[in-house]
């Protein structure tokens, strides 16, 4: 396996470098990946609960609960621009009550 050191060449130009400063403070990514990353294991131990409040719908979830439910992944982004909620700022998912079982 090879590895890219930080100034080599990325397609567009720029080097690796500089887009991941683009991205902004590694620190301040960091703590916002692992707030991130603990909502939606939150979110995922609270899976069935949810499931049986808001079946077959998309939901938003903040560190405070259930922030918008919707039919569709469009109207649950058009509620939380409604309520000034940044998408990247809470988790969303689809709840289905019918899974599809994937086979590898």
């Amino acid at each position: 396996m090879s590895t890219l050191s930080k100034d080599s060449e990325m397609p567009g130009g720029d080097s690796i470098g500089e887009v991941i400063r683009s991205f902004g403070d590694p620190r301040r990514l960091a703590v916002e990946m692992d707030s991130s990353r603990e909502l939606a294991l939150s979110v995922e131990s609270r899976r069935g609960e949810f499931l049986s409040e808001y079946p077959d719908k998309w939901i938003a979830v903040s560190s405070n609960g259930v922030v918008a439910s919707a039919d569709t992944r469009d109207e649950l982004f058009d509620l939380l621009s409604e309520k000034r909620v940044r998408p990247e700022d809470v988790y969303h998912d689809y709840l289905d009550t019918n899974p599809r079982t994937l086979l590898l």
